[in-house]
Formats: C-alpha cells, structure tokens, sequence
C-alpha cells in the first residue's frame, strides 16, 4: 500500500528541513542544497521571499496573507501558487508540514 501525502490547508505549518544550505545569488534568486540527498534547488525572487518568510514555522494562511501584501495578488491565487510550490518543495523534501495549528499565548489571561 502506497503512502499518501495530505493535501496543504490553510491551517498547515510549514517547517524547513534542518539539512539544507542556502545561498544567496544574484537577481534575489537563492540557491538551496540539501545535505542529506546532494540535490539542489535555485528559487527565484518570490520563491526566495517564500524561503525566508518560512525563517520560522508558519501557517500557510500567514504565509499567504504576507506574499498577497507584498506582491498585491487576489488572496485566493496567491493560496493556490502558494500550496503549489509548497508541496513541490514537500515532494523533494525541502519543507515538511503539519496540519496542527501553532500554539498562541491566549489573547486574554484571567487572573
């Protein structure tokens, strides 16, 4: 029986792998290489911003929300190329995810 991925939500957290080098390059483009399978990856500008809005574990609705500000596309293409590219960078084992959501500090504390 074959291993299925889970499709990307909103609510999913994405998390880098640990084993990748990173390179800045010319044109905002960044070089990524993983040391655990020797592969490489370029990214261009916007998959460069994708990478280093990623620094930290987020959801990909924050995520989403923050590209849609930046580049001023409709939030649901955004989501859409966003998943995409995710799950690609998930497929080479770039970035891993969860579907629990991240942990906040309550809003409010009742003392």
């Amino acid at each position: 029986m074959g291993h299925q991925m889970t499709t990307l939500s909103a609510d999913s957290v994405i998390r880098r792998e640990a084993d990748l080098v990173m390179a800045d390059m010319a044109g905002g483009e960044k070089a990524l290489m993983s040391m655990g399978t020797g592969t490489y990856f370029v990214l261009n500008s916007v998959g460069a911003n994708i990478w280093s809005l990623l620094e930290t574990p987020r959801s990909v609705g924050s995520l989403c929300r923050a590209l849609a500000a930046t580049y001023e596309v409709d939030p649901e293409v955004c989501q859409q190329k966003t998943i995409a590219f995710l799950e690609g960078l998930r497929a080479e084992r770039v970035v891993t995810f969860a579907d629990a959501p991240i942990a906040h500090a309550p809003a409010e504390q009742v003392a």
